[in-house]
């Protein structure tokens, strides 16, 4: 199985704060949100980060997002594409969505 990683999320110095100010909330929402990333990939499927598994023949589109911040850090703009194999652009994120019947996984890279 190919282990799938994430970048760093935000630093301890930062996460803390932030869990003691929102009384355990937002680390519990970062958790959440993670749920349908990409754990591992093998031959017959992909196991995400909340431990559901899917399986190659259920994908039924992939689609690429790119993430772009606009100027002054404010805009984040998110190009939602069929081309798998365009360039990559000034993204800040780069990510495979990969659409099932049973949810959607994120492959990022």
């Amino acid at each position: 199985m190919i282990e799938v990683q994430l970048r760093p999320s935000v630093p301890g110095c930062v996460t803390m704060p932030l869990g003691c100010l929102s009384l355990g909330l937002v680390p519990l929402l970062t958790r959440w949100g993670e749920r349908r990333f990409a754990r591992g990939m093998d031959q017959v499927g992909v196991v995400t980060r909340g431990g559901q598994r899917f399986a190659w023949s259920e994908f039924t589109s992939i689609k690429r997002a790119q993430g772009v911040v606009g100027p002054g850090r404010r805009v984040l703009q998110v190009h939602v594409t069929d081309d798998l194999y365009s360039p990559t652009t000034h993204a800040t994120s780069d990510e495979y969505l990969l659409w099932s019947p049973k949810g959607r996984v994120s492959v990022t890279f």
